[in-house]
């Protein structure tokens, strides 16, 4: 008798451990598999277009759903883009919702949000075709599947540094043109320097500010008319390709040059 409540209380211990504390160790090992813990992502759910009077005067407003995936936590967030082009001048104006903390699982490879108490807007993130997809609640509790991609700027939190060109110093010596970015906020910042033998150091001009927006997998920067008009090197694009951050750079003769950036 002593032998079958022996082995009875080993095997309700086994059982704790490996269907207990064992499932939470597969979520865990999971969610790290997913690749998606610690990363934002930013994905499109509507779009909202006005027509104007002149056809010079364009608006319209793009809705994006910021996700924020933690280890117990995913945070969403709300983002309206209203992008306006007015004599020749982007503008863009940035609105954010409230801030919204939700608790998951994983479940059938796909991260669920558990929203039984408060609506959420996300239903679950899954990887499809080496794509992020998400299921987006709309009218009536229907979902639809929205492409998401990573936020660039929670990668371009410091600054990012490249060499655009070379050029020949009066002794001989090759001379460098470097550009370096950041972004705060709403705001992308760029600005060029010069680094000449035997100096070490770069000699930054400085920074100055410009607008931008997320489509997708890359960063586009908007100018201003009197920014177009400028004859200065410009950073058009950002954009991560084979898991390197890269960016498009319009040079002062005019041509357009794709460089890799590395964060300083």
């Amino acid at each position: 008798m002593k032998k079958i409540i022996l082995f009875g209380v080993l095997g309700l211990f086994l059982l704790l451990l490996y269907g207990g504390f064992g499932q939470e160790k597969t979520i865990k090992e999971d969610a790290i598999k997913m690749n998606l813990v610690g990363k934002t992502l930013l994905g499109k759910v509507g779009a909202i277009c006005y027509e104007t009077d002149s056809p010079n005067f364009a608006v319209g407003t793009e809705i994006f759903l910021k996700v924020k995936v933690g280890q117990e936590y995913i945070t969403l967030t709300e983002k309206e883009v209203e992008t306006t082009n007015k004599n020749g001048s982007d503008y863009i104006k940035n609105t954010y919702g409230k801030e919204q903390k939700f608790a998951y699982k994983i479940k059938d490879n796909k991260i669920v949000v558990d929203c039984k108490n408060t609506a959420s807007k996300l239903l679950f993130l899954e990887l499809k075709n080496e794509k992020i997809i998400g299921d987006i609640k709309e009218g009536q509790g229907k979902g639809k599947e929205v492409v998401f991609w990573e936020d660039l700027t929670s990668i371009c939190n410091k600054e990012l540094v490249t060499r655009i060109a070379t050029f020949e110093c009066e002794n001989g010596d090759l001379g460098s043109v470097f550009m370096r970015v950041k972004i705060v906020g709403d705001t992308l910042f760029f600005s060029t320097g010069t680094k000449t033998p035997p100096c070490g150091t770069i000699a930054y001009s400085l920074y100055k500010q410009y607008s931008y927006t997320q489509q997708e997998h890359y960063l586009q920067v908007h100018f201003t008319a009197e920014q177009k008009e400028d004859k200065e090197e410009k950073l058009l694009l950002l954009y991560v390709k084979e898991g390197k951050l890269f960016g498009n750079i319009k040079i002062s003769d005019g041509n357009i040059k794709e460089v890799e950036f590395v964060i300083k």
